[in-house]
């Protein structure tokens, strides 16, 4: 062999190295900028799977060529192909590699022959580029046969999508997202699960998604399969469902009653195997629901369909409201109290919702409810006077009897401005038995005119609407929302521009319009904070919100922003010793913490509020208006928090939306909150006993918020009061989930804070609880305000039942689970607080809370019950007190037990002093 036949030689094996490489270096990056940009999981054109495969088709070959060169050059009696024939010959092997039908040892052999002559023997110093030959060419055998495979399954993928929904089933790990049709909707909760879920690779199944041949039907298909999903043209009967691992199921066609059709059959004896411990979301904005609701319920229950779920669970079927959730989201995001942070009267808070549409109802319903709030001004607190002004073209009668189909105690429960007569009924704000009203939940105005004439906003009558702090726009279109918003700024401006000028008094409105387009609402989201009353002073913030991307997200339909602290406040409610009373009326129908629809909701709602709670405390002062620029730029600190950096900052940083940065430091203040309610020992520095004495002393007016909160969210939800007496005659109960009645939705007297005023009439423990064993024992009837009087209708009735006071479970401490300080645990388990530190860090806690702050971490009680009860008796609070066991410890007799709201830890050491405490561990 010549140097020129072996350059040659070498030159082809070369280039077969130099084509895997960059393949594999280009498969590299892309499947990096795929990770990088989540929103788009797959490029168009050729996949990184196919490319990769055709360029090791591509170094097979040229090294399979480089090979028989050798023997053409250097011809032995078994080669007689000519040159071009065995490029052919190289390529056709080199496909035989990836199915496996070549004789492996054979072509080894060949290889380490060619070798030899390009590489003599007597060369010592070329054996390491001998060794790396013979191990590329075997590198290139072995992943032959499994690139082989995965272009085949890819080719079948593509072509047979129901062959790639099989093979995802094998992929038990993986979660399943069944989607009930291809839609806009559908595809914009695809990407955001997609984009949520990223870590987990969730698998996105389309059904119907071949139903329409249209070309808006059609960009929805491809674009949905360029997030790698698999779309199907069956209905979503009759695609073959998978009886394990985790699955949801996403109902949500155009027609609304289609998704109810469609939960009637997947519930039925045929599919109800498909949805053992699976998950439902029910995509529903009409009552028709209810109804239903209640026949599958009956339906599960049968003997029939529990041997079909073969000791599995029933499916957790979730109904979803879309612009609910969506309203409840802005509110949160966008607290109705924003204006109020630095307004020189913060009592008053005038809110206009401009449109009766859907969005527009929902608007009036939750801001009833999450405008229950109160103004602390130092030792002092007072409702808040909250003015709804509903603007539309509908009549008022159209208004109220949408309101009244609701619920009519909403109507009777506010102040209608122009009812001059009624002023709305009163007996519903009556809180005792002597007329004493409550202020009403709200005033109400209703104008009915077009919002797009001009003569709206010059009436003299109407000029009052422009002092509104809150001001939400939802009209329908976008184009009509976008035009009102910005007339509204700038009508707005001019009146603050004005006081300015005449008072120097800085007015602050939010004004939030609906924009469905999700480019569009992008686009106007980047400007959101206008100067327009002076420089350096924003004065009207403008928030864009409604989109599609944002009506149909994760956040949106899950409520993912409040879930996690509503499943701890549900977990806590059920945790109490009143647990057993409520099993019958509150049935679960559903997994992983999720209660009733009642009580998953309730719970909701109370963890959606806590913002506002801590606003009524004194304790939020920062607002959206602080910031005269959309970004910031900001450092990240060990701890994962921004900080943020003055404008002329040169070095490095990252800009972020300012809105990020508010909230953030709003959720500092909410940790706070938490610390101080949830902390049972004393407090570490005097700013910590500062708020926790102000925390207490002011727990009744927070009390009594709760319960005036729970009583207007509950209404909204749909239930009526009804006579405790009655009700608890025939049901034994305090509420009748069916008919949707409750005796506790019946007025508090609002307290006044001051060290005489007792707002409960029971006694409180030295933690804090209501003591229920004293309740209504000391004091005559005549005292009780009308929540106390459904109490103590409810002991009078049956003197089993153990709810002694339902103002109770009002009190900011039934919002979290019993935590012990890192200090306190150490103490219990008699333990170094290092080793507690260090469990901490490494996670072995569940739940447990690193407060920056304090510098403490706080554990959950149940985390460490396993340890705990290594060294205490866990006692139930009534039988031990029936035992005076508790007594016995107060008493001196034996050292005390450490009550943690339904439970008593008693040492085992001391059990030898005095009764034996009943109970085991």
């Amino acid at each position: 062999m010549t140097n020129g036949q072996r350059i040659l030689v070498l030159s082809l094996i070369g280039a077969s190295m130099l084509v895997f490489a960059g393949s594999l270096i280009w498969a590299c990056i892309r499947i990096v900028k795929n990770m990088r940009m989540p929103e788009k999981i797959r490029r168009t054109g050729m996949s990184t799977a196919l490319g990769f495969s055709a360029s090791i088709v591509i170094s097979a070959g040229l090294l399979r060529y480089a090979v028989a060169y050798c023997f053409i050059v250097a011809p032995t009696p078994d080669v007689r192909l000519d040159w071009w024939a065995e490029i052919f010959n190289s390529f056709f092997n080199a496909i035989r590699t990836f199915k496996m039908g070549e004789e492996y040892e054979k072509n080894m052999l060949e290889l380490a022959s060619a070798v030899g002559l390009l590489l003599p023997a007597e060369h010592w110093a070329l054996e390491p580029l001998r060794n790396v030959l013979v191990a590329y060419a075997s590198l290139l055998n072995l992943l032959g046969p499994i690139v082989g495979g995965a272009m085949i399954i890819e080719a079948l993928a593509g072509v047979f999508p129901r062959f790639k929904l099989a093979w995802s089933y094998l992929q038990i790990r993986r979660t399943k997202y069944f989607f009930s049709e291809l839609n806009d909707a559908s595809v914009a909760l695809a990407k955001s699960i997609r984009i949520t879920k990223k870590k987990e690779h969730p698998v996105l199944i389309f059904a119907n998604a071949h139903a329409n041949k249209k070309t808006k039907e059609h960009e929805l298909l491809l674009e949905a399969k360029q997030y790698g999903a698999i779309c199907l043209g069956d209905d979503l009967l009759h695609i073959a469902k998978p009886g394990f691992g985790q699955r949801e199921y996403y109902l949500m066609d155009e027609n609304e009653f289609s998704n109810l059709q469609t939960l009637t059959e997947l519930t039925d004896e045929h599919h109800i195997k498909a949805l053992k411990d699976a998950c439902v979301y029910l995509f529903v904005q009409s009552e028709a629901y209810v109804q239903i609701e209640m026949q599958i319920k009956d339906r599960l229950e049968n003997d029939r369909y529990q041997k079909l779920l073969k000791g599995g669970n029933p499916p957790t079927i979730i109904p979803v409201n879309g612009y609910r959730n969506l309203v409840q989201n802005l509110l949160m995001d966008v607290p109705l109290y924003e204006p109020l942070v630095h307004k020189a009267d913060p009592t008053k808070l005038q809110v206009t919702i401009l449109g009766n549409g859907a969005i527009g109802t929902e608007a009036f319903l939750s801001i009833y409810w999450f405008g229950q709030m109160m103004i602390s001004r130092d030792e002092t607190m007072q409702p808040c006077d909250l003015t709804v002004n509903v603007v539309s073209m509908d009549s008022e009668e159209t208004f109220w009897s949408k309101i009244d189909y609701i619920n009519p105690e909403i109507k009777a429960t506010v102040q209608v401005l122009s009812d001059t007569t009624a002023n709305g009924a009163g007996d519903l704000l009556c809180y005792n038995s002597k007329g004493e009203k409550n202020k009403p939940y709200c005033s109400v105005r209703y104008v009915q005119a077009d919002v797009q004439i001009g003569n709206l906003w010059s009436r003299e009558k109407e000029e009052e609407l422009l002092d509104s702090d809150y001001i939400i726009v939802a009209l329908g279109a976008d184009a009509n929302n976008i035009a009102v918003a910005e007339r509204l700024c700038r009508v707005v401006g001019k009146k603050h521009f004005e006081a300015v000028a005449a008072k120097g008094d800085y007015q602050k409105t939010v004004i939030a319009y609906a924009v469905y387009d999700t480019g569009l609402a992008k686009t106007l989201n980047e400007h959101k904070r206008h100067q327009l009353c002076g420089r350096g002073v924003t004065d009207v913030y403008m928030h864009p919100f409604g989109s599609l991307e944002q009506v149909y997200s994760c956040d949106n339909v899950h409520m993912s922003k409040s879930s996690l602290l509503a499943e701890e406040t549900g977990n806590t409610y059920f945790k109490t010793q009143h647990q057993e009373e409520h099993i019958e009326d509150n049935e679960k129908r559903s997994r992983d913490g999720q209660n009733s629809n009642y009580n998953y909701w309730a719970s909701l709602a109370r963890a959606s509020h806590m913002k506002y709670k801590v606003f009524s405390l004194g304790w939020i002062r920062e607002s959206v208006f602080d910031y005269t620029s959309d970004s910031l730029k900001v450092s990240v600190n060990k701890r994962g928090q921004y900080e943020r950096l003055p404008e002329e900052h040169k070095g490095k940083y990252r800009e972020i939306p300012a809105d990020v940065y508010h909230r953030e430091r709003i959720q500092q203040v909410c940790k706070t909150y938490k610390q101080i309610a949830i902390s049972n020992g004393t407090p570490r520095t005097s700013e910590q006993k500062t708020l926790k004495n102000e925390l207490e002393q002011k727990k009744h007016c927070l009390a009594w918020l709760e319960h005036r909160r729970w009583n207007a969210f509950t209404r909204v939800m749909g239930y009526r009061y009804t006579d405790a007496e009655t009700i608890l005659t025939v049901k034994n109960s305090q509420k009748d989930m069916q008919l949707k009645l409750h005796a506790c939705l019946v007025e508090a007297r609002c307290p006044e804070c001051g060290p005489d005023d007792r707002f409960l009439v029971g006694e409180f423990k030295e933690n804090g609880k209501v003591n229920t064993d004293t309740a209504f024992q000391q004091y005559p009837g005549a005292q009780l305000d009308a929540l106390d009087q459904v109490s103590y209708a409810r002991r009078e009735h049956d003197s089993k039942k153990t709810s002694a006071d339902y103002k109770a479970y009002d009190y900011y401490r039934y919002e979290f689970d019993d935590y012990l300080s890192a200090e306190e645990l150490a103490e219990w388990i008699h333990t170094e607080p290092e080793t507690i530190l260090r469990n901490c860090r490494k996670g072995k806690y569940k739940g447990a809370v690193y407060f920056e702050n304090g510098l403490q971490w706080h554990i959950p009680v149940e985390s460490a019950q396993e340890q705990i009860e290594k060294s205490h008796h866990k006692l139930n609070p009534k039988d031990a007190a029936e035992k005076e066991w508790i007594d016995r410890c107060k008493a001196g007799l034996c050292p005390a037990g450490r009550e943690l709201f339904d439970q008593w830890y008693v040492p085992k050491e001391k059990l030898q002093t005095g009764k034996e405490p009943v109970g085991k561990a």
